[in-house]
């Protein structure tokens, strides 16, 4: 269970980081001009620090660097980033729309008093939310993913209140003492006591897995 936990923590966060840059190339904004919808890239924008930022958290996560918090500090960052362009989006662009509808003000007084049809640029009766581009609104899932693999990837291991900070970090801990492990270890150097579901095999030494009856190298009878 546990392995399982380990390997859905880790892809979530890889697909997490994945989407994060994806949605930086995406359109953050869609202006509606002259009748048509133009796409804005992110990129454009921060769209190439959030870019930067979800790759990094997909290749360091997929060469398996457990470093957790940083994995969260930047998914947070995503999330500020994503929220502060929404609503200038929503408030600036709008605003900038309006503008240009208001220096066609004076043409349109002059092609009413000859009877001919206002000339319009914009659609000024779009909402605000029509405005954001589908890269926006990926950054918040994206967010969720790394957030929801940091968790469940810290769940796949023996934690205590005392090993949860190194464990939160990243760092490999004893449950029991808190001591500093790596992950071949099965027993804690300093207090003596396990730290893994895995056992080795008493007949080959093979580590195998807590919940496996038999051994996978040598076929021996892994008792309980």
């Amino acid at each position: 269970m546990r392995s399982v936990l380990f390997f859905a923590g880790r892809w979530l966060t890889i697909a997490g980081g994945a989407i994060v840059a994806a949605g930086s190339l995406m359109p953050w904004a869609e202006l509606p001009i002259l009748g048509v919808s133009i796409p804005v890239s992110g990129l454009f924008g921060l769209g190439s620090v959030t870019c930067a930022l979800g790759l990094a958290v997909s290749v360091l996560c997929y060469r398996g660097y457990r470093l957790r918090l940083l994995y969260l500090l930047i998914a947070g960052a995503v999330l500020w980033i994503a929220a502060q362009k929404t609503m200038s989006v929503k408030i600036e662009t709008r605003s900038m729309l309006l503008s240009m509808e208001m220096q066609l003000y004076p043409i349109n007084q002059a092609l009413a008093q000859l009877g001919a049809p206002p000339v319009s640029v914009t659609d000024t009766s779009k909402k605000g939310s029509d405005l954001v581009g589908v890269g926006l609104w990926l950054m918040p899932i994206g967010s969720g993913l790394i957030l929801a693999g940091c968790l469940t990837s810290l769940f796949c291991r023996p934690l205590s209140f005392r090993s949860l900070p190194f464990e939160f970090v990243g760092f490999l801990a004893c449950r029991h003492c808190a001591t500093l492990v790596s992950g071949e270890m099965l027993v804690c150097p300093k207090c003596g006591r396990g730290i893994s579901d895995k056992r080795p095999c008493p007949k080959c030494f093979q580590v195998v897995e807590g919940n496996h009856r038999f051994c996978f190298r040598c076929g021996e009878t892994m008792h309980p």
